[in-house]
């Protein structure tokens, strides 16, 4: 994340995140707070992917921790219980109509990166086994 803002500084950073369950949430999260401008969190449509509920919750306590102010600020709303779709079309919408220049990151774990390509309309070689 550094590299990027150091990349791109006049640009904000929108990052949507979401993970698979044996990541520790809280520590990515801090990472993301000290350089996302807003954070998006999602659930890929993988049985090892950790629950929005849990990831919310985690975001929850670290809004709480949050100067007075700036909690309301990092964290959006979850779109569609955290669909990747919708979640991807509604972040870059929002970068779309901010009026500082955005750039828009996908982060955490490679089956969020597999959904979210695919919506993108990348077309990935896939193994012929599955």
């Amino acid at each position: 994340m550094l590299s990027l803002t150091l990349k791109h500084p006049e640009h904000n950073i929108r990052v949507i995140y979401g993970t698979s369950g044996h990541k520790d949430i809280y520590s990515c999260l801090q990472v993301l707070k000290d350089y996302a401008y807003r954070v998006h969190l999602v659930e890929a449509k993988h049985h090892r992917m950790k629950k929005i509920s849990e990831i919310s919750e985690v975001a929850e306590q670290i809004k709480m921790e949050l100067a007075e102010g700036e909690e309301g600020k990092l964290f959006e709303d979850v779109k569609n219980e955290g669909n990747v779709a919708s979640t991807i079309d509604y972040a870059l919408e929002q970068s779309k109509r901010s009026e500082k220049p955005e750039v828009v990151v996908i982060l955490g774990s490679f089956y969020l990166m597999g959904e979210a390509r695919q919506h993108l309309g990348y077309k990935d070689e896939l193994d012929p086994v599955y």
